[in-house]
């Protein structure tokens, strides 16, 4: 498993060799038929790689503004954590949300492009 690419040599080496700001968000979906492993997959490869592991199960929450706002904590965090590791969101049970999951979708989606392509 390759190590994150948090530490400044990597970032630079990262900005040298594509010539664009370094990745500050890095996305993965884990899909698949429940009691596959994913969640605990999320977690082992997050903490092998030194990331603190937040988790988020969305099916405990019917709002999508509860979700948005757990997850706008979540991407908050290192500021007022002592060490300097970066957070791993992990969002769970995504399709139980909201009853079909197309809110809680819709909303992370929303995030992720924001966070991607506006910062």
């Amino acid at each position: 498993m390759a190590a994150p690419t948090n530490d400044r040599a990597t970032n630079r080496y990262i900005h040298r060799e594509v010539g664009e700001k370094p990745v500050k968000y890095k996305i993965l979906l884990l899909c698949g038929p429940p009691g596959l492993g994913k969640t605990t997959l999320a977690h082992v490869a997050a903490k092998h790689c030194g990331y603190r592991v937040v988790e988020i199960n969305a099916s405990d929450d019917r709002s999508s503004s509860i979700i948005e706002a757990k997850i706008l904590d979540v991407v908050q965090m290192n500021s007022v954590m002592a060490d300097s590791k970066p957070n791993c969101l992990v969002i769970d049970e995504i399709d139980g949300a909201l009853g079909d999951g197309k809110g809680a979708v819709e909303v992370i989606l929303k995030m992720v492009i924001d966070m991607v392509f506006h910062l």
